[in-house]
């Protein structure tokens, strides 16, 4: 994510995500002229997902290294609704941008050319936030309009990168993930589940680190919550499913981080029975990312070789204060999910 954007660019972004009509017209516009006579297979998706902090930054990053994916870039912003358009309008503006490290600052870089997960702005616009709360974001299904609306998106950006595949990180697919499964029957869904402790104190490491920052720039924020990623810092909503287990509001303990997480990965157990549903334990992801994404990208193209190795990483151990019984249900929880 993004923290250095100039003044310029700061109005520039908020003139046009904050503004759903013109969103809209320019999403027509960007499909009267570069995407309604296109007969593309708009099923063709590699749909990467999880809980926040589980480490889909850096799978989705692994998967790009590829070469084979079309996925939204920093160059897509801020006109993520129609990317053909911004860029035969941008291609003489846009300037080089070394390398830099996210406000995260958990060791990953990027710059204009690197993916990231933009792909909920078009999610709100079509659905015109009515799935954002004040403190949550709800559950909801999806219709055939939203649907094909997505589906001609989704072309757009294959259209722009000339790739075959649609390649998306996004964690909020949760709230719609039974709709998207089924209508995107020949897609590839990836979810990634982190042990629970560590993954947890990342959260309430997150949380904090972006609390800080927000005291001292108004617009990370704002910028956050354009974005619709509502994961920590004082924008935070909880994912409000049907069967969820805790209302634990002591938001600064790590008990309420670890019911955050009980929460995602029971809701997700229930779809993990879908064929095209791929769960990458990010632990031993770490230890041969090569294998793991060999093994998925050959469910779509057998005869793939890979384009770029990724480096084994190997994860450090750190410990905090936590309630023993909570832990030891997630931690049954993450063996049921690993084991099904």
């Amino acid at each position: 994510m993004k923290n250095n954007y100039n003044f310029l660019e700061k109005i520039f972004h908020k003139l046009i995500l904050k503004n759903n009509s013109l969103q809209e017209m320019l999403f027509d516009f960007e499909q009267r002229l570069y995407v309604k006579e296109k007969n593309l297979f708009f099923d063709n998706n590699f749909f990467i997902s999880g809980l926040a902090r589980s480490g889909t930054t850096f799978i989705l990053e692994c998967f790009y290294k590829q070469e084979i994916f079309a996925s939204l870039t920093y160059n897509d912003m801020p006109l993520i609704c129609a990317p053909n358009l911004w860029n035969k309008i941008s291609k003489n503006y846009k300037k080089k941008q070394k390398t830099t490290s996210r406000m995260h600052n958990d060791g990953i870089n990027f710059n204009l050319d690197s993916p990231e997960a933009f792909d909920e702005i078009i999610w709100k616009l079509f659905l015109k936030n009515k799935f954002v709360k004040e403190n949550f974001l709800d559950e909801h299904k999806l219709d055939n309009l939203i649907i094909n609306k997505y589906q001609s998106f989704i072309k757009s950006i294959i259209i722009k990168y000339k790739k075959k595949y649609y390649l998306s990180k996004n964690n909020n697919n949760i709230l719609r993930l039974e709709s998207l499964l089924n209508y995107f029957t020949n897609s590839i869904f990836i979810f990634v589940i982190r042990e629970p402790l560590q993954h947890t104190i990342s959260l309430q490491k997150m949380h904090q680190l972006f609390l800080k920052n927000q005291e001292n720039d108004d617009f990370t924020l704002e910028y956050m919550n354009m974005l619709g990623h509502h994961e920590f810092g004082k924008g935070h909503k909880k994912f409000n499913f049907k069967d969820n287990l805790s209302n634990n509001t002591n938001i600064n303990s790590l008990d309420y981080w670890l019911d955050v997480w009980i929460n995602y990965y029971n809701h997700l157990k229930k779809f993990i029975s879908y064929d095209n549903l791929y769960l990458i334990d990010y632990e031993n992801f770490c230890k041969n990312p090569n294998f793991k994404i060999l093994e998925i990208i050959k469910k779509k193209e057998p005869n793939f070789k890979r384009v770029n190795s990724i480096n084994n990483i190997k994860l450090s151990k750190k410990e905090n204060l936590y309630n023993s019984e909570k832990l030891e249900y997630a931690n049954n929880l993450y063996r049921e999910i690993l084991n099904l």
